[in-house]
């Protein structure tokens, strides 16, 4: 049960102390707590979990322009950060997790700026039926994550630029392109990133109705939070190198979009590599080796998600 709220507010605008700082109010949450964390990147691609980098965006044009890639804990698809976006996480006990909460805060913090939104999919929220937040989330240990992003003035010419959207993706929300299918809230009403920066925590505690309790981050472990952003710098957690296999197909499916690249012989799975955009991530981090030395026509997978083995299943044994 959830009895006390907490908030902290960076002015830090790298993404790779930020995404530190969040796992650090994660690891570190007490069990009767509820964390607001309020963040922002300048010129920054965040990648999903099991994302492939290459696939997802344009890495040499990102680093022409002095922009930052980094990749996430939570699953969902690449998005692109500015000063013109606010990410929100919202960190609480398992136990008390619902997706529910997290968005109701941010559509009542939006509604009492005189803006109507509402959710839509997976995990977007949309107003006036382009979407304007995408969301993620993480359960570890016992506690749960709800992330994701605010879009108020975002340079959306960077969003065409940076990033490589699936073309099954865009066919299934039915758009010719990424920047036709996002909004930025400043578009349709008049707000600026400080008064979200009021709206959200007020909101936050008038959902949960118990004290709100501000924290600093000079308080918190530095030598902790440097070792996490050592972490997300990481070239090798960044972009994995892996094996070029020779065999590909890549899917749509209501978790999420797949690429598979993989390699037999003899019907036999020597090799496969499995990328996505799914909110899950851990199974879907463990299934190649599960895939690996596997008759394609006879897999045998454990019970762990039904759903993500059956569309695999079929995937693989799809004809090209």
């Amino acid at each position: 049960m959830i009895n006390k709220l907490g908030l902290l507010i960076t002015d830090n605008v790298d993404p790779r102390h930020n995404l530190a700082l969040e796992k650090y109010l994660f690891d570190n949450l007490e069990k009767d707590s509820c964390l607001l964390y309020l963040w922002q990147n300048e010129k920054t691609v965040v990648i999903g979990r099991n994302q492939n980098a290459a696939n997802e965006c344009n890495i040499s044009l990102i680093k022409e322009d002095g922009a930052r890639l980094v990749r996430r804990l939570t699953g969902g698809g690449a998005v692109y950060h500015d000063l013109g976006n606010l990410n929100f996480s919202l960190i609480c006990p398992q136990e008390d997790f619902d997706e529910a909460n997290g968005n109701n805060i941010i559509l009542k913090a939006l509604i009492s700026r005189g803006i109507k939104a509402g959710k839509s999919g997976r995990n977007d929220l949309l107003l006036n039926g382009r979407k304007f937040s995408g969301q993620a989330f993480y359960h570890h240990d016992g506690k749960s994550l709800h992330h994701g992003t605010i879009m108020v003035d975002v340079d959306k010419d960077k969003v065409s630029r940076y990033l490589n959207v699936s073309l099954l993706k865009l066919n299934d929300h039915h758009v010719k392109s990424v920047k036709s299918r996002v909004v930025n809230l400043r578009e349709e009403a008049d707000i600026s990133i400080d008064e979200l920066k009021d709206a959200l925590p007020a909101a936050f505690e008038a959902y949960y109705r118990k004290p709100l309790t501000v924290f600093r981050e000079a308080d918190l472990d530095q030598n902790e939070i440097k070792a996490n952003t050592a972490f997300f710098a990481d070239e090798h957690f960044i972009i994995p190198e892996h094996r070029q296999l020779p065999l590909k197909k890549e899917k749509r499916f209501p978790w999420g979009t797949v690429q598979l690249e993989y390699q037999l012989d003899n019907e036999v799975i020597t090799g496969i590599n499995i990328y996505s955009d799914a909110l899950e991530t851990e199974y879907l981090s463990r299934l190649p080796k599960m895939l690996i030395n596997q008759k394609i026509h006879t897999l045998c997978l454990p019970e762990t998600d039904p759903e993500i083995n059956s569309d695999i299943c079929e995937l693989l044994n799809e004809e090209v």
